[in-house]
């Protein structure tokens, strides 16, 4: 009798506390990840300052042979700045994902210590808002390049998102899968000026055509891994962002929208400039 009751008292002692712990690990787990993303962000920093003020490209082809050496994604760009792959991963991802040892490239160069990271790196659980900072652009005599922004051209950087948490896919049950996406989409596209619907991003500037998404927009109410363009929330609903100032802050998904009313294949619109944390226009 003696046995049952102190049995039952652990298993009820047992069962206040689990909770406690579990909602302890996943403090920790985020602060790690909150503090990942933020040396990204310094390494940005650092790349600005070399690079003439101008952001990372999302990924670069140099013409000619393509090589890891020629063949590049923004995570590749900032490893001399991180030291590290491993901030790259956030701790929240419970997920499968291909090992960073068992990624194999083909076109590994005798020497380059990052080539075989041009694979995991699209798997970045930090991602990237190109399409604000680093648009691609289409020339018909010479194909693909990255159209970076100059970091100067950012009239609010302290609310101007970044990077953000990541999810490269989700399984039909809603699980994360396969790591992160290094690539992240903003929630809209168009907005209204006077009666007139117009393309904010300036789908033709001056005869160059610039592609801003790979994808179509935000899955709005799915449970794919564009539910927000990319971005999930690892942390308890919540998502660290970082601003191109370097602040980090946490955000729920639908704080991601502020400002636009987000719909499937771009079909929402931006409402609110001053409040959209996206395109700083």
């Amino acid at each position: 009798m003696e046995m049952l009751v102190v049995l039952v008292i652990t298993l009820i002692l047992a069962s206040i506390l689990f909770p406690v712990f579990l909602a302890a690990k996943g403090k920790a787990k985020q602060t790690v990840c909150s503090s990942n993303i933020r040396q990204a962000a310094l390494a940005k920093s650092l790349y600005v300052e070399d690079y003439d003020d101008r952001f990372m490209p999302a990924n670069y082809t140099v013409a000619g042979s393509v090589s890891s050496l020629t063949d590049r994604t923004w995570v590749q760009v900032l490893l001399p700045y991180t030291k590290s792959f491993r901030l790259f991963r956030c701790p929240g991802d419970y997920g499968t994902r291909p090992t960073d040892d068992s990624t194999f490239d083909e076109d590994l160069v005798l020497g380059d210590a990052y080539s075989r990271y041009y694979h995991a790196s699209e798997r970045s659980n930090i991602g990237y808002n190109y399409t604000c900072l680093s648009a691609m652009v289409f020339r018909q005599a010479t194909g693909w390049q990255a159209k970076t922004r100059a970091e100067s051209e950012i009239a609010y950087p302290v609310k101007t998102i970044l990077f953000l948490d990541s999810v490269y896919n989700l399984s039909r049950d809603g699980q994360p899968d396969g790591g992160g996406s290094y690539l992240v989409m903003p929630p809209c596209r168009y907005q209204y000026r006077g009666t007139r619907r117009v393309d904010t991003w300036d789908v033709d500037e001056n005869g160059e055509t610039v592609y801003r998404a790979h994808e179509a927009g935000w899955m709005v109410n799915g449970n794919g891994a564009r539910s927000y363009g990319g971005a999930f929330p690892w942390h308890s609903g919540r998502m660290n962002v970082a601003m191109v100032s370097g602040n980090v802050r946490s955000f729920s998904p639908e704080e991601l929208i502020k400002g636009c009313s987000a719909d499937i294949n771009w079909n929402g619109l931006i409402l609110d400039d001053s409040s959209y944390l996206w395109d700083e226009r």
